[in-house]
């Protein structure tokens, strides 16, 4: 573990170099058990791929204080061991005007659409971040047969629900953006409502896995919503 600081009020807590499942379990066990250890100068905790960004306020917490006290957390997430995850089952209509990118991405990597959608479909993927937009899930990690650029010309708007690759990721737009990713299909879930008590039922950690359905059952199912999500 090794903790820098970044200005005056943040600290960086970082438990790694490489993405993998082994490190955001750290990750996500530390950020657990120091929020349940932050004294009131701590603003907000921010857990990432492999980094925790520590924000407070050092006129009522010292630099000093919060180092000591990320030890004494560490120990905890030790002792407590892994963090619980649950998986989620979502469905995805792809090709056509519902993945406008897939059978481009099918060219280039000289397989048919059908086995694009068969690799993709065949990994569970584990929820690493949130960003770039509120409820965007970032998920990994994406079979190297169908890893891929972002589009070199990013759109001015992506449809709500679309699910896009870009390097080793995949990802949900939870709502309608502008985005670069190339998408490959689209889910007739609801991801992200703000004035929901809950916003997302989703959390770090979480697996995902897609399931690949026909536009009769899409539109069956955006008929249905709140639609109850499959969960393991």
């Amino acid at each position: 573990m090794r903790i820098r600081a970044l200005g005056d009020t943040h600290l960086i807590i970082s438990l790694g170099e490489r993405i993998d499942p082994q490190t955001h379990d750290r990750v996500l066990g530390l950020w657990r058990s120091l929020k349940g250890l932050a004294p009131g100068g701590v603003l907000s905790l921010v857990p990432s791929y492999t980094d925790i960004t520590v924000h407070y306020n050092p006129l009522l917490v010292s630099e000093k204080a919060l180092q000591s006290l990320i030890f004494q957390a560490e120990e905890r997430a030790h002792e407590s061991g892994s963090p619980l995850s649950r998986t989620f089952e979502i469905p995805v209509l792809y090709g056509g005007e519902y993945g406008p990118d897939l059978s481009t991405l099918a060219k280039e990597k000289n397989l048919p659409e059908e086995s694009i959608v068969k690799i993709h479909t065949a990994r569970l993927y584990r929820l690493y971040s949130f960003g770039f937009t509120p409820g965007f899930m970032y998920l990994g990690i994406l079979d190297k047969r169908i890893q891929t650029k972002r589009l070199s010309r990013p759109r001015l708007e992506v449809p709500r629900g679309s699910v896009g690759l870009a390097g080793e990721q995949t990802g949900i737009y939870p709502k309608a953006s502008p985005g670069g990713w190339r998408i490959v299909g689209t889910s007739p879930l609801e991801f992200f409502d703000l004035e929901a008590e809950v916003p997302t039922p989703f959390e770090l950690g979480d697996r995902i896995r897609f399931k690949a359905i026909d536009e009769r059952t899409f539109y069956s199912i955006k008929r249905k919503q709140p639609y109850e999500i499959s969960v393991e």
